[in-house]
């Protein structure tokens, strides 16, 4: 007999449970990975699946050529109902010491709200690159951080601040040392 669950089946075979594991699902969509460096003129980073605190998952990822060129592609995947804004930064340090960042800021609709899906790719060249290309190449580290919030709760947020102080701002109120959010519904 066979139990499906979430996380994975249970198997009941001849009075023993085993449990098997599964590899979650999800509908983001990713690139295929390319091979890490393919030639000594190109050097390939990708952050895999990076996550916040909110339904919605993304990828980053940073293309470096001998030449100075470079290539940042991201891709956010909202599984929520409400929009979300987000965040994607990324450094990439390399083997002597030289930071690059890069940044990409958007929103995805949630399922009222427009597209589930935001992709970005920036382009551009640096001579730093360039000079830095065999550092880069040879043990260069990518870091990237995904920052996001729920549209519709920072609006509300906004919103029940901008309540409070047209309330202060009443001659008879007193002045305000605390607010407490009682209510959210």
């Amino acid at each position: 007999m066979t139990i499906l669950s979430r996380r994975g089946s249970l198997l009941l075979a001849g009075g023993a449970l085993t449990t098997l594991a599964v590899a979650p699902t999800s509908v983001l969509a990713k690139p295929p990975a390319p091979p890490p460096h393919p030639d000594d003129s190109t050097a390939h980073f990708d952050s895999g699946f990076i996550r916040s605190g909110l339904p919605c998952d993304a990828w980053a990822r940073l293309t470096m050529r001998r030449s100075g060129d470079f290539t940042f592609e991201t891709h956010l995947h909202d599984s929520g109902a409400d929009r979300i804004n987000y965040t994607i930064l990324a450094v990439l340090a390399s083997h002597s010491g030289i930071v690059f960042t890069f940044k990409h800021s958007g929103h995805a609709g949630g399922l009222v709200g427009g597209s589930r899906n935001s992709n970005a790719s920036a382009t551009g060249h640096n001579p730093v690159v360039a000079r830095e290309f065999d550092a880069i190449l040879h043990g260069g580290t990518y870091k990237v951080r995904l920052e996001a919030t729920d549209a519709l709760a920072r609006d509300m947020g906004r919103a029940l601040t901008d309540l409070a102080k047209t309330a202060l701002a009443d001659p008879r109120a007193v002045v305000a040392k605390t607010m407490v959010t009682l209510v959210t519904d």
